[in-house]
């Protein structure tokens, strides 16, 4: 058994140390709590570290061994994944199809109950047998932290699509103008305009990319470690770009699983959605948990 993941493993393909194993995955992350001067064990130093700590050390995105815990742990629960997970994404498909009140409820309920969810996974990646409430557990204590981590992201979004309309307003008219033979711009700067306003959409969809990647763990940083919205976005956003694009790999690896799942007459993301989550809470766990749980 890895004296970190807690996984089982042929003992040839461990290092051994003080009388424990560690398993290939988990080397970098054991020998770098060594250089520290850390217990042995994720175990028994999970929920010791500061914020400065956590900041101040490396990690590795292994997208290989996430995936392959990932889906040790679903074979493991199956049923409650599935369950969790289908009752979690059901409330919000309801709650989006609500006429009228649909983005409202999406601004109350979908912090809540993503956040809920990652605690379950998270559990599971921790092997603390996780129960069905406990996806639910969004709206107890940290429930305006989750409403207002999902909040920020999305006023920052409507602010920029509310800058790209002004945009298309002040320009549309002119090309328009030009088609007609108008007082409007000549041909030539109507194509510049087009031009100006593609490449102005490509970064804003760069820019809005990026920060969502950033701020993907502000939700389990919240509803797991207990951290307040701001603090949570911002640790995300600081770890994440340490290593953006390997992170990027390890979204697309588990988006590209999904979609496989939706192809497969949509019964097959009931397999490939939970895995996708386990492997996405392996990482978080291998990350973020070191770090000390707010008060």
């Amino acid at each position: 058994v890895c004296a970190e993941c807690g996984g089982v493993f042929n003992t040839e393909d461990m290092i051994a140390h003080a009388g424990a194993h560690v398993c290939a995955n988990c080397k970098p992350i054991f020998l770098q709590r060594l250089s520290e001067g850390a217990a042995l064990g994720s175990r028994f130093s999970r929920g010791m570290l500061s914020e400065a700590d956590l900041l101040a050390r490396d990690y590795n995105v292994d997208v290989g061994g996430c995936l392959s815990r990932g889906w040790q742990l679903f074979q493991a629960n199956a049923g409650g994944m599935i369950g969790a997970s289908v009752l979690v994404y059901a409330a919000l498909m309801v709650s989006n199809m609500i006429p009228y009140l649909s983005m409202l409820l999406a601004i109350f309920l979908n912090g809540p109950l993503m956040g809920g969810l990652w605690v379950y996974f998270i559990k599971s990646v921790r092997e603390q047998k996780p129960e069905i409430g406990d996806a639910f557990s969004g709206f107890g204590r940290t429930y305006w932290q989750l409403v207002l981590v999902q909040l920020i992201p999305m006023l920052l979004a409507l602010a920029a699509v509310f800058c790209v309309a002004i945009v298309m307003a002040m320009t549309i008219p002119f090309m328009a103008s030009s088609a007609r033979g108008g007082g409007g711009p000549s041909g030539g700067a109507s194509v510049v305009l087009m031009v100006v306003f593609g490449l102005a959409m490509l970064v804003f969809m760069g820019v809005m990319i990026y920060f969502n990647l950033c701020w993907m763990f502000a939700l389990p940083l919240a509803a797991d470690k207990g951290l307040k919205f701001w603090p949570a976005l911002e640790l995300s956003r600081r770890v994440v770009k340490k290593h953006w694009w390997k992170t990027l790999w390890l979204m697309f690896v588990g988006g590209l699983l999904i979609f496989a799942g939706l192809l497969a007459c949509l019964v097959g993301a009931l397999v490939t959605g939970p895995t996708a989550m386990a492997m996405w809470s392996e990482h978080y766990e291998r990350v973020f948990g070191d770090l000390a749980p707010q008060a």
